[in-house]
């Protein structure tokens, strides 16, 4: 590969097409930055139009989030969130059917189809049996406790899912001592 050597005169004459062309590029560029910064706008315009709604939809998620159904949550709980608070007691106290019952993993059909009240003096009336009890919230809001002092039937429910219509409970059976689930609907 050859280097070509210019000579000064040579150089000379070039010099007016470069000073030509940097005169362009000066006009030029001011052109270029208006299309420039009009087409950055359009492309940040179309970038907010797409986050605004995104965005807000991700807020009105979150400010929904809490449920009537989770314990300690919202409305329907019994701690957190805004609006009315509605106690364990309140929630539970009710006339309730065993909509679904489990023991041991599998389903119950000697439990499905209790009929009882629950009263919020604490005492419950099992409607099938003719059998009347006591209950009563423990501190931790998430259990209760049903015929304490009751060697014979009391029971620790865990309160899995708490709400005005459906509320599931899971607790070791007091006849069997095996794992059992119920999920409760108001009558």
């Amino acid at each position: 590969m050859q280097f070509r050597v210019f000579r000064k005169t040579e150089i000379a004459d070039t010099a007016p097409v470069i000073n030509a062309y940097f005169r362009l590029v000066k006009s030029i560029f001011p052109l270029y930055q208006l299309i420039l910064a009009s087409w950055k706008r359009r492309i940040m315009n179309r970038i907010a139009a797409f986050i605004t709604p995104l965005v807000f939809s991700f807020v009105l998620l979150g400010a929904c989030s809490k449920s009537e159904d989770d314990p300690g949550s919202g409305s329907g709980g019994n701690g957190g969130g805004t609006g009315t608070q509605v106690s364990v007691t309140d929630s539970l106290s009710r006339a309730w059917v065993v909509w679904e019952a489990y023991h041991k993993g599998s389903p119950d059909q000697s439990s499905a189809g209790l009929r009882f009240e629950m009263y919020s003096d604490g005492s419950y009336y099992l409607e099938d049996n003719q059998y009347t009890g006591t209950w009563r919230v423990l501190d931790n809001k998430t259990q209760v406790i049903l015929d304490e002092g009751n060697s014979q039937y009391e029971t620790t429910w865990t309160l899995v899912k708490l709400g005005s219509e459906e509320t599931e409970i899971t607790f070791k059976s007091p006849f069997t001592g095996g794992d059992s689930r119920w999920i409760l609907r108001a009558r």
